[in-house]
């Protein structure tokens, strides 16, 4: 539980939340699965998975050989479109796809362009992932580890009760939590027992994940006094030698 291998994104760290990140675990540990990286068939032909690999698991899918482990998500927000003046969308070149709206912002001293979103009636959407050891082929130099950093993010956290982590507002569009669960299941000692388990699963993962989000925030804020430090002492010895 206390190591990095937090259920995650293998194309960009990405970590999943709340039962995406509980189901990805059990499937990990009832496959013996190594890693705790996955991806979907696009995702894995995006880090190099062959053809013939891809296929196969495909095939083993629609066969019910094998069978993905089924995410689920709430839309509320989407890419602002980028339009030109005369209103018409702008196309990627390369991609040929639409492009978005992009906004500066500086972090860690850089500035970089994040894309914009803007608010969208709340829709339910379903991501198939497996475990990137079923594709040897990937190119392992292109999986991406678990960003910690995101970890320090509350919307990382896996939920407890429904009426305590969520602002009014907010309550119609959030993800099956367990307090939503607890109502559902009908009163019985083994449901009891199964959600204290749950319970205390989550309460242990979350703090775990927190030591470990603010040891990361803790080194990225040494690293960035130490280059801020240096910079100064460089410029300063620029300044005493001419």
């Amino acid at each position: 539980m206390a190591n990095k291998e937090r259920g995650h994104n293998a194309l960009n760290g990405e970590p999943y939340c709340n039962l995406n990140d509980m189901l990805l675990d059990m499937e990990k540990n009832r496959l013996g699965f190594q890693s705790n990286a996955w991806v979907s068939l696009e995702e894995a032909k995006m880090l190099g998975a062959s053809k013939e690999e891809r296929d196969a698991i495909f095939k083993a899918t629609q066969n019910k050989e094998i069978s993905p482990v089924r995410l689920m998500f709430i839309k509320n927000k989407e890419p602002v479109p980028l339009v030109d003046n005369n209103g018409e969308l702008v196309i990627d070149k390369n991609t040929k796809k639409p492009k978005h709206k992009q906004f500066a912002v500086i972090e860690n001293g850089q500035k970089v362009f994040k894309p914009a979103y803007r608010d969208i009636e709340p829709q339910a959407q379903f991501k198939f992932v497996y475990n990137v050891e079923m594709f040897p082929s990937i190119n392992k130099e292109k999986i991406k580890p678990l960003n910690l950093d995101k970890l320090s993010n509350y919307s990382y956290e896996t939920r407890l009760f429904h009426q305590k982590d969520y602002s009014q507002e907010k309550r119609d569009k959030t993800n099956i939590i367990y307090e939503d669960l607890h109502r559902d299941l009908s009163p019985d000692n083994r449901n009891e027992a199964l959600l204290e388990r749950m319970r205390s699963y989550t309460l242990l993962k979350n703090e775990k994940y927190n030591q470990l989000a603010n040891e990361t925030k803790q080194q990225t804020q040494t690293r960035s006094q130490s280059q801020s430090y240096y910079q100064k002492k460089n410029k300063a010895s620029s300044g005493i030698e001419r």
